[in-house]
């Protein structure tokens, strides 16, 4: 049984896509006042719970997977993640993203509201801790990868930060200057998606794409993917670099067919077919490999982990649960936690 207490506002809906793709159908967007939104008394959006203390697995159409979480995108805006390591990294109760980016211990995203970036994160680990303010201003899409964020501004430029660390702020010392409307970031590398559909790589992997125009793309570990606007898949790796079980994802990348999307992982990918159906190709020591049947929208791969949006909103997981958890399990967000916080946010709005 779910529960609700709603009334009815100013609509408010969003588009996106994970951290590592670009959806370039129609997809609602925050603002679009066109498309009311059902909210509780606060002005926020009402959390919808089961009897056992955990939300509902539905009202999603974007996912992302990082190390030991993954996050999801409600299509009002707010953020839901699971896994063992979501501690200290979830996204504020009140906050409400366009954009948002999954990486191996933080998420950031581009508010809703104000176009800036927020960004959370252990900010504790000198290593793997993400201590540094991501770049003042507005953006319109944002990528968390391993050692390294990106997000683009709205004049089209790459800006990227090292959330690991207060000395060495840029992780990358070759971003393209080409005007870019999505870029992901992967594991000390980067890939920009063009205006015009052209694609440049970047970072310490120089890897080698091929030619050809595109609409989607998504950075692994040590693999790139993208999908063509041709409705092609391709994937390509440095073939410098020594990736053992990673570089699976690009050597067994599925030929033929047409894609809708795709996303890279670490030493796997998985994709969806332009009939809606997964396929998964790479490692698959935890099954991450081995997708469900069904109908879905979007795709992202993590470590040993993978999940997708289905055509009903819901979220499908499956590999390592161990330390990822499942969507299915999200811990209940109380709706006096929703009214706690939509202060908070709105002061730091300005309202």
């Amino acid at each position: 049984m779910r529960c609700r207490v709603a009334i009815l506002v100013f609509g408010i809906a969003c588009g996106g896509g994970t951290e590592t793709d670009n959806d370039t159908g129609a997809e609602p967007k925050i603002g679009d006042t066109d498309s009311p939104v059902v909210t509780d008394d606060t002005g926020e959006p009402p959390v919808e719970t089961t009897d056992d203390g955990y939300e509902d697995n539905e009202g999603f159409y974007s996912v992302g997977v990082g190390y030991a979480m993954a996050c999801g995108l409600k299509i009002d805006g707010s953020m839901r993640c699971w896994g063992s390591g979501v501690v200290g990294h979830e996204p504020p109760v009140g906050a409400r993203a366009t954009r948002m980016g999954v990486g191996y211990s933080a998420v950031c995203w581009v508010d809703a509201y104000d176009q800036s970036l927020g960004c959370t994160g252990s900010g504790t680990s000198t290593y793997y801790g993400y201590t540094t303010l991501p770049p003042s201003g507005g953006f319109k899409d944002v990528s968390v990868g391993r050692s390294g964020a990106c997000a683009v501004d709205m004049l089209d430029r790459v800006q990227c930060w090292d959330p690991e660390s207060l000395t060495y702020p840029d992780p990358f010392d070759d971003i393209p200057s080409v005007k870019t409307f999505h870029v992901a970031v992967g594991a000390g590398h980067a890939v920009s998606l063009h205006l015009d559909g052209g694609i440049t790589p970047f970072g310490s992997y120089s890897v080698r794409a091929p030619a050809g125009s595109y609409k989607k793309v998504s950075a692994g570990y040590r693999e790139q993917c993208g999908v063509t606007q041709g409705d092609l898949l391709s994937c390509w790796a440095d073939p410098n670099v020594d990736g053992g079980d990673y570089a699976y994802a690009n050597t067994d990348t599925p030929s033929g067919g047409t894609w809708l999307d795709v996303g890279a992982g670490y030493g796997h990918a998985c994709g969806i077919r332009s009939d809606g159906t997964l396929s998964c190709w790479g490692s698959n020591t935890y099954g991450q490999a081995t997708p469900p049947f069904g109908v879905f929208t979007a795709v992202a791969a993590g470590q040993d982990y993978s999940c997708a949006v289905a055509e009903d909103t819901t979220i499908a997981c499956w590999g390592d649960t161990t330390y990822h958890g499942s969507p299915d399990r999200i811990p209940e967000r109380r709706l006096d936690e929703v009214r706690e916080a939509a202060p908070q946010e709105a002061d730091r709005r300005g309202q």
